[in-house]
C-alpha cells in the first residue's frame, strides 16, 4: 500500500485551511453563501476574491501528486484599483519533494486626471529553494495606460522602474531595473475569457540582464450561482543569467477550481 509523504499531507492541511477560511461562514439558509473577508456586516465588500485550487496524482509502482494554491483578491474605489495574487506550487515524485515555490504580488494604481492613465506601485516575493538563491524580492513604480476598456476586451500597458534583490544567492545587492508590463484579456462568451499578463524587467546598466514573468490561461464559469469556475493556466519565470547549473525557465502549469468569495 502506497502512503502520501508526510510533506504533502502538511501542504494538504494548509490547503484545507484555506478552503476552510474561503467557504466559512455557510448558514442553513444559503449554504453556498461565502465568508467575504474583507467586509463588515453593514457595509458591502468592494473586493473581488477568488480561490482556486487543483490536484493531480498516481500511486502503485510510482508515485507523484501535484498541487496548486492560488488566492486573486481586487479592490476597486473612486480613486484607484489594488490587487492581490498569492501562487503556491508543490510537486514530488516517489516521495521526493521536485517544486516547492511562492509566487505573490501587490499592486495598487491610483487614478489621475486623465481617466485612461494612473500611477503604480507594485511589489512582488518568490520563494524557491529549488534556484540558486533562497528568495527574491522586487519593487517598481511608474504610469499605466488604459488602451481599451468595453465590455469584450481589456488592454493595458505600464512603464516603470525599480528595483530587485536576490537573497541567498551568489548576488546579495539591490539591481536598478526598468519594467514593461500589459494586461490583456479577451471575452469569448458570455462564461468563457482568456487572459495574458507579461512584465518585462531589463537590468538598468546592462539590457543582456533580464527577467520576464509571463501568466496566461483560460476560464470558464460553471456555474454564475456558486461563482465556481474552471482554470487552465501557464505561469512562466525567465531569466536571462541563470546561476550556474539552473535552468533559465521555471515553468507551472495547471488545471483548477476557482470559487469567488
Amino acid at each position: 500500500m502506497c502512503f502520501p509523504s508526510r510533506t504533502l499531507l502538511r501542504r494538504l492541511v494548509l490547503i484545507a485551511v484555506f478552503g476552510v477560511m474561503a467557504t466559512g461562514g455557510l448558514s442553513a439558509q444559503d449554504p453556498w453563501q461565502s465568508l467575504r473577508l474583507f467586509h463588515s456586516p453593514n457595509q458591502t465588500s468592494k473586493w473581488e476574491s477568488s480561490f482556486a485550487f487543483g490536484l493531480n496524482g498516481t500511486g502503485g509502482n510510482s508515485q507523484n501528486a501535484d498541487l496548486n494554491l492560488n488566492i486573486d483578491a481586487t479592490r476597486k474605489t473612486d480613486f484607484g484599483t489594488t490587487d492581490l495574487t498569492f501562487s503556491y506550487f508543490y510537486s514530488e515524485s516517489n516521495l521526493v519533494t521536485s517544486t516547492d515555490r511562492i509566487f505573490s504580488k501587490l499592486r495598487h494604481e491610483r487614478n489621475l486626471a486623465n481617466p485612461n492613465l494612473s500611477w503604480y506601485f507594485s511589489g512582488t516575493a518568490e520563494w524557491d529553494p529549488f534556484t540558486g538563491y533562497d528568495y527574491r524580492l522586487a519593487f517598481h513604480s511608474g504610469c499605466g495606460w488604459l488602451l481599451f476598456d468595453d465590455p469584450l476586451r481589456t488592454l493595458k500597458t505600464r512603464t516603470g522602474f525599480g528595483t530587485s534583490r536576490e537573497f541567498g544567492g551568489d548576488l546579495n545587492d539591490w539591481v536598478p531595473e526598468l519594467q514593461f508590463g500589459m494586461n490583456w484579456e479577451r471575452k469569448l462568451s458570455e462564461r468563457t475569457k482568456v487572459y495574458a499578463m507579461v512584465d518585462y524587467y531589463p537590468d538598468w546598466d546592462d539590457f543582456v540582464r533580464y527577467r520576464v514573468n509571463t501568466k496566461a490561461g483560460i476560464e470558464t464559469m460553471l456555474d454564475p450561482s456558486l461563482g465556481l469556475s474552471l482554470r487552465t493556466f501557464v505561469l512562466n519565470r525567465y531569466n536571462s543569467t541563470p546561476d550556474p547549473g539552473y535552468q533559465a525557465n521555471d515553468v507551472d502549469y495547471g488545471l483548477s477550481l476557482a470559487f469567488d468569495f
